[in-house]
């Protein structure tokens, strides 16, 4: 369809439409855009065919009217129900109104009554309890057009607090009272009003502070000096309309009067402060540096007004209080504070308990005090053995001290002393009792051993309580002492336990009063007088003589001495010995000629002079020790071992050896000898042991073995190490001989030393028995030498055999020593000589497995080595066999003969020997010559 809009002249502020057919709903909607309605207007909406124009056009009135919506915003206070509204005028029926605050729809709506000739309506909001800054909406829907959409106007609601400042002070002191406005968002007016204006008062309104959207109107008053109320005007500075707040401010007074006080100190008393023009009770709490106080009694209101007292249980000197009082009507008042003195002396009385007839000074001390005092004693006669005195004040130490000097005390008294002000006659007097009370002590000396644990004492009598007592010992404290338990007879013993006594000893007994301890400590003396005994024991070699002793020092005359624990005879001496004025001693002795055993004697000491004093009896031990060693003889190149053995029931030793040859001590670095030692005492033996390896001295060596003793002197043992040599051989055996010998001699023997000699054969591991053509010698020593054989017959013997010779000279070291039965035979060599030439004659030696010793002889049994012209070659042992030569230069060739060589063994004085002939012929006219006979003859006479 065709729709066109008229009754309005085109412009921006009119849009028609025509719209767009709806073939679901069969419509079409024709609309008019009015921008900005400002009156009611009546538009025409012709409607007309689009495709048949001779269709009727249909006109259609179409209604707008307009109306307008005045909001009411308000300010108001916080918290107090209020009505806000909005007005609405150009209305032609009621319209519906409903209020909202954050699209919620508000109870307490009025929607008002339309005037019909007005053509207006106001429509009402209650807020019960109305905030700061609240936003509420006016919601109008046309009561004509009610499909007309709804219209919402904004209406606020502003709120602010005041709190009213209210005081209660004391009188005339300055305070400042306040109208304190908040949640505001600009700067408020404030006046005050209730007063004439002048010097006393000094109004401020305040400034607004935008963080904390708060203003506080003050009002200073200067000197208040009676009760009154001020009123607080609070009203908006921009809107004039806003309603204007009065608040009542009030401000009472009162008055505070303390109530100071003088007293005694450390003696409980009350102070007060005395409150007067209180409407209500106050709270009132008391302090001393800021320290609130135990002790507090607030007081009940009446209509005196209210008392609060302060118990100070232990005053002192010049204490200043507050009286701090709050009001209870406005609790957020300043609280006063008012100072009460409490001004306090002390008096001190100087009781004292003294030994009797010690003059001595009792007092009366003030303290605290500001001025000199009067001090009067009483309670004594007057008189040359009391002397009073007032004293003089110290303004430094703010003190002043009455003495009552009192020289000769003897009985318990009980004096009083006065004290006044000088200045203030009102002042109390204050009396003290001061008491001087009297005890004696008598000290109880002692005769006694000196480091013998001991007990001296002092009886204190006239005691009232039990007193402290020291003892000392120039000027120190001792320690052992028991003050003692004060009895129904008012005595009290205390003792001093000495441990260790020493002679002429002084003690002083230090009595302190136990009830008055400010009493001065009297000193009485105590005298120990003691003497020492000392035990001379001893640790001596057994067999020694000796003397032991029993030695007294710290003494003043002769004592007696005795002995006891043996039988009298020649082998003990007792003496008492002399007293030595000197040294203050006396030494008494027991001499023992020949001790044998351990044995403990007794020293029984007692005083000459003083038949009461008690004996000493003191125990002095002589214990013997034995040291023992032996020497050694051996066989050079073996290890031997040296010892000592000390025998002692209460010595340990420490051992070193030297040697003699050495001339040092041996070290433990030497690796020719190791040293041991036991080093744990048991049964009573102790032994040190000297393992000497290959022993080579020629000449015997002494070696000391030391015992050295913490108690007493080192004891030594000289031990001799003798070396000697032992040369084992054999004879010759040769198929002819009947008997043969081994031989086993010792040379280098010790000086009286002899060796035992025994035989083994080693093919059976037995001592070889004596058997017929057999025999076994052990000779006699003879400078130092031994020789010692075995004689076999070579019938019983096999060629080659070994035997063991064992030597023995010190018991217990046995050498060993093989010895083998060596065989060889010896064979002439012919040679031919000439005279005039070298001839030389040869022996041949089968069998030897070592050099041999050959000598030659001539004729005449003479040793030729020596002759000129003769050489003698032994020969070196070859595939076993040694050949000998003796050649005879030309100009010896006429001393033809029979010469002999002579085999010697190992044996040494046995030997084998050939005859060898010489024939020198005469020399040949031709080289062939003629050679020399040589013959085998043996000598049977010569034992081989």
């Amino acid at each position: 369809m065709n729709i066109e809009w008229s009754g309005f002249v085109k412009g921006d502020n009119f849009v028609p439409d025509l719209g767009t057919y709806n073939a679901g709903t069969k419509s079409q909607t024709g609309t008019l855009t009015v921008k900005s309605p400002d009156t009611d207007k009546t538009y025409t909406c012709s409607v007309s065919s689009t495709t048949n124009k001779d269709s009727t056009v249909k006109n259609i009135d179409v209604h707008l009217n307009v109306y307008d919506v005045k909001p009411v915003s308000k300010d108001t206070f916080a918290s107090t129900s209020t009505t806000i509204s909005c007005a609405i005028s150009g209305l032609t029926t009621k319209a519906t109104v409903i209020w909202k605050k954050d699209s919620v729809t508000q109870e307490g709506t009025e929607e008002g009554v339309l005037d019909t000739d007005a053509g207006s309506q106001v429509s009402t909001l209650t807020v019960a309890n109305p905030q700061n800054d609240e936003v509420f909406t006016c919601v109008v829907t046309s009561g004509e057009y009610t499909s007309s959409d709804p219209s919402e106007t904004v209406v606020n609601l502003n709120t602010f607090s005041v709190e009213s400042g209210s005081k209660e002070v004391l009188i005339g002191t300055e305070t400042v009272i306040s109208c304190k406005i908040t949640e505001i968002t600009e700067q408020m007016d404030i006046e005050w009003s209730g007063f004439e204006k002048g010097d006393n008062f000094v109004p401020d309104l305040g400034t607004y502070n935008a963080g904390t959207k708060s203003q506080t109107g003050t009002l200073t008053v200067k000197s208040p000096d009676t009760d009154k109320t001020y009123t607080c005007s609070v009203s908006s500075t921009t809107n004039k309309d806003s309603t204007v707040k009065n608040i009542d401010v009030h401000l009472n007074v009162y008055d505070v009067k303390p109530v100071s006080k003088d007293t005694f100190a450390s003696t409980s008393t009350t102070i007060s402060c005395e409150i007067s023009g209180l409407t209500t009770k106050a709270t009132v709490i008391w302090k001393k540096d800021s320290v609130t106080q135990e002790g507090t009694e607030e007081g009940v209101l009446d209509n005196d007004g209210q008392v609060s007292t302060l118990t100070v249980a232990n005053p002192q000197n010049d204490e200043v209080f507050t009286c701090v009082v709050t009001s209870g009507e406005y609790t957020s008042s300043d609280p006063s504070e008012t100072v009460v003195n409490l001004n306090t002396f002390l008096v001190e009385s100087g009781s004292k308990e003294v030994l009797i007839g010690t003059e001595t000074v009792i007092s009366c001390k003030i303290t605290e005090i500001t001025e000199q005092m009067d001090i009067e004693w009483s309670g004594f006669e007057k008189g040359d053995n009391f002397v009073p005195d007032l004293g003089t004040y110290n303004a430094g130490t703010k003190s002043q001290t009455g003495t009552l000097t009192v020289k000769s005390p003897d009985t318990d008294k009980t004096y009083t002393c006065s004290v006044s002000s000088t200045t203030n006659k009102d002042s109390t007097v204050k009396n003290i009792d001061v008491h001087l009370n009297v005890y004696d002590v008598k000290p109880v000396s002692k005769d006694t051993f000196a480091s013998t644990s001991t007990t001296i004492s002092c009886e204190i009598s006239g005691l009232t309580t039990k007193a402290t007592v020291i003892w000392k010992k120039d000027s120190v404290t001792q320690e052992g002492t028991e003050e003692g338990v004060l009895d129904n007879d008012a005595r009290q013993v205390s003792t001093l336990t000495v441990a260790n006594p020493q002679n002429d000893e002084v003690f002083t007994c230090v009595v302190t009063s136990g009830e008055y301890t400010s009493s001065d400590p009297s000193e009485t003396v105590v005298n120990l007088n003691t003497f020492s005994v000392e035990s001379g024991s001893k640790e001596v070699l057994i067999g020694t003589e000796t003397v032991i002793s029993c030695k007294i020092t710290e003494i003043t005359e002769q004592m007696d001495i005795e002995w006891s624990g043996f039988e009298k005879g020649d082998n003990f001496v007792p003496d008492p010995g002399t007293y030595n004025a000197g040294t203050k001693s006396q030494t008494g002795t027991l001499t023992v000629k020949s001790p044998d055993v351990d044995k403990t004697y007794t020293c029984t000491i007692s005083s000459i002079l003083n038949s009461f004093s008690p004996k000493k009896t003191v125990d002095v031990a002589l214990n013997v020790y034995a040291f023992e060693g032996t020497g050694k003889e051996i066989y050079r190149g073996s290890t031997v071992t040296l010892s000592c053995l000390l025998s002692a029931t209460e010595l340990v030793a420490s051992f070193s050896w030297a040697s003699k040859e050495k001339d040092a001590i041996i070290g433990a670095d030497d690796s020719n000898y190791l040293i041991k030692s036991d080093q744990a005492h048991k049964d009573g033996k102790q032994s040190s042991y000297l393992e000497i390896k290959s022993p080579a001295t020629e000449t015997p060596d002494v070696f000391t073995c030391e015992a050295k003793f913490t108690s007493i002197p080192a004891t030594s043992l000289a031990l001799e190490l003798h070396v000697y040599d032992v040369n084992p051989s054999s004879e010759v055996l040769v198929q002819a001989l009947s008997s043969t010998k081994l031989y086993c001699n010792i040379s280098n023997l010790g000086t009286g030393s002899a060796a035992t000699v025994w035989w083994i054969r080693n093919s059976d591991k037995e001592e070889f028995d004596d058997e017929e053509g057999n025999n076994a010698v052990t000779g006699t020593p003879d400078n130092s030498n031994q020789v010692n054989y075995l004689s076999l017959d070579s019938t019983l013997t096999k060629i080659d055999d070994v035997f063991t010779c064992l030597v023995e000279v010190t018991e217990g070291e046995t050498a060993e020593f093989e010895v083998t039965l060596n065989t060889f035979t010896v064979n002439p060599i012919e040679e031919h000589s000439h005279e005039g030439k070298t001839a030389v004659l040869s022996c041949q030696i089968t069998g030897a497995d070592k050099q041999l010793v050959v000598k030659w002889t001539d004729d005449k049994g003479e040793d030729v080595s020596k002759v000129n012209g003769y050489e003698i070659i032994q020969g070196e042992v070859e595939n076993n066999i040694q050949t000998s030569t003796l050649s005879l230069s030309g100009e010896h060739t006429g001393d033809d003969g029979e010469y002999k060589c002579l085999v010697s063994s190992d044996g040494g004085e046995s030997f084998y020997s050939h005859s060898v002939p010489l024939n020198v012929l005469a020399s040949p006219n031709n080289d062939e010559g003629f050679g020399a006979f040589v013959s085998d003859h043996p000598d049977k006479n010569d034992n081989s």
